[in-house]
């Protein structure tokens, strides 16, 4: 079968990648300027109170600034989105709800940044893996409450409503044995005009969402688009039957505690002028971000491997248990129509990807 005219979709990726270079570009030398500044940053900001309301004080400053010279990237991306129709959200609901996230950066980048040079005065030996361990831990607390706590500041939703697409996906999920509380539909369509599907949480609060843009909830389902939606939702349910959610956990906890080793043993060798006294000081915080970023990139490429992988082991059964190869890559050709996705982005892209490039996911299908 014929790709159709992927032109539209390949000019999008371009400008999107456009716009992520020249912000990860400016990321760099914003890190940079700060960590060479650091000492007179933390000097300025030095308020007469516990180690928190400093961490509080840095985080907002230092932090803000970050975020302002990167909102224009982000309002770039933004308008993209909506110049091809993909994004439906005004500049002011876009700007609510990058100050919700930034509130929550706020809190949970003060309390990460007073536990780090805390921990690190404490125990200036093993401060590293202390950190690293609490990070894999606050990212599994986070993932189990993500569905119930962070999902709703941003989408509504409702439980899906009682009928044959509801019970299908309910039946899947037990065939496939895994265990749902609900199935529910995110108001997404007011943001945003791409679809999808997934499951969301781990253990009680694992549910099946499904956006209102994949659905039409007024109609009734036809046999083949329930079969798409049972195609996609048999890749996810893959995942969390493969116990995917800990294989990651696993990889993440052991790149994080190898990017924190090799940056406490970096930063112990740079220059005062850029290290500050290390992460026992706020000073030296900037230098310990600059340097988890550079060990980081590297690992990066080795975790999308990772991912790639354990994607291609939930297609196929996602094949398995919903029965039907030739909905999912019907699905996955409806998905990149909406969302204006390239069958095959450039060869770095997808070295880069946790997917492995939806021309081939589709074509594993079709053989």
């Amino acid at each position: 079968m014929p790709e159709p005219d992927q032109s539209a979709a390949r000019a999008y990726g371009k400008a999107r990648r456009r716009i992520g270079r020249a912000s990860a570009a400016v990321s760099v030398v914003l890190l940079v300027v700060g960590a060479l500044a650091g000492r007179r940053l933390a000097d300025w900001l030095d308020v007469p109170g516990p180690l928190l309301l400093d961490a509080l004080a840095f985080t907002i400053v230092a932090g803000g600034a970050f975020e302002l010279a990167l909102l224009p990237f982000g309002y770039a991306r933004q308008r993209l989105s909506r110049q091809v129709s993909i994004s439906r959200q005004t500049l002011s609901g876009w700007l609510l709800d990058r100050a919700k996230g930034g509130l929550l950066a706020l809190v949970f980048g003060t309390l990460a940044i007073a536990a780090v040079v805390w921990v690190a005065g404490a125990q200036p030996h093993w401060w590293w893996a202390i950190a690293a361990a609490a990070s894999v831990a606050v990212e599994l607390v986070m993932t189990a409450v993500a569905p119930v706590l962070l999902v709703p500041l941003f989408l509504r939703s409702r439980p899906l409503a009682a009928g044959p697409l509801r019970d299908d996906l309910l039946g899947l999920a037990a065939r496939a044995g895994v265990a749902v509380g609900s199935v529910r539909v995110l108001e997404a369509g007011v943001k945003t005009a791409s679809a999808n599907a997934g499951v969301m949480g781990m253990g009680p609060t694992r549910r099946i969402v499904l956006t209102d843009t994949l659905i039409d909830e007024g109609a009734v389902a036809s046999a083949a688009s329930i079969a798409e939606v049972r195609a996609v939702l048999g890749h996810e349910l893959g995942h969390h039957r493969s116990r995917d959610l800990w294989r990651f956990a696993v990889l993440g906890a052991l790149s994080t505690l190898l990017s924190f080793a090799v940056a406490s043993w970096i930063i112990d060798r740079l220059p005062d002028a850029l290290a500050h006294g290390g992460p026992r000081t706020l000073a030296g915080v900037p230098a310990l971000a600059l340097c988890l970023g550079a060990v980081g990139a590297p690992l990066s490429l080795l975790e999308a491997a990772y991912s790639r992988r354990r994607e291609r082991a939930a297609d196929a059964f996602g094949f398995t248990v919903a029965g039907d190869p030739e909905a999912f890559a019907r699905a996955l050709e409806g998905l990149c129509r909406t969302n204006l996705a390239e069958y095959w982005p450039p060869r770095l892209v997808r070295l880069r990807a946790s997917h492995p490039a939806p021309g081939e996911r589709i074509a594993r299908a079709r053989s």
